[in-house]
């Protein structure tokens, strides 16, 4: 074996050694970026159950977002208030949930959940009220976006109050006790 053979011999595997490197660094990447999507998922479906919490920990809230639902316009302005805090909570979780579906990080199936629920709450009279005020400071994007699935797939989504049988049952109560009470 001549020296130029080894030398040829030994630059071969110096490239076989840096192509592997390359190959477990590009397999390292994409675990990372597997690991941080899961993740990302994973946070904002916190933040999605910590948001469908905050009417049940909450009962005054409840029964403020129950009415709203149904007459968002006619409301006291303090429960305007309230009622808009957990509406745009909502309206800003699906806006992320829409960016992360965009960036590859939130699968079909997680973010078709997060636009209904989002649109559930527009198609209740009150939402509807609701978003004719909110749909102006959103951002642009986010309610086109939304506008372009309700236009998909809205016939397909229930009202918000129809949507959770829970909070149905809750509604057909407090409708009960105001007809009693009257």
């Amino acid at each position: 074996m001549t020296l130029e053979t080894l030398y040829y011999m030994t630059q071969i595997i110096a490239v076989l050694a840096i192509l592997g490197s390359l190959i477990a660094i590009w397999f390292q990447m994409r675990q990372n970026q597997m690991v941080e999507r899961a993740d990302s998922q994973r946070e904002l479906l916190a933040k999605a159950v910590q948001w469908t919490n905050t009417v049940r920990d909450d009962k005054e809230l409840l029964d403020v977002v129950a009415r709203l639902l149904e007459d968002y316009a006619s409301a006291d302005p303090a429960d305007q208030a309230r009622f808009f805090a957990w509406g745009f909570e909502l309206l800003m979780t699906v806006e992320m949930a829409m960016y992360m579906h965009k960036d590859g990080f939130m699968n079909d199936a997680s973010y078709d959940g997060f636009m209904q629920v989002g649109m559930s709450v527009i198609k209740t009279p009150g939402g509807q009220e609701w978003w004719e005020e909110v749909r102006h400071i959103w951002g642009a994007d986010a309610v086109e976006e939304l506008a372009k699935r309700m236009s998909e797939i809205g016939n397909q989504v229930p009202p918000y109050n129809e949507l959770r049988p829970d909070f149905k049952r809750y509604m057909d109560q407090k409708r009960r006790e105001t007809v009693d009470a009257s």
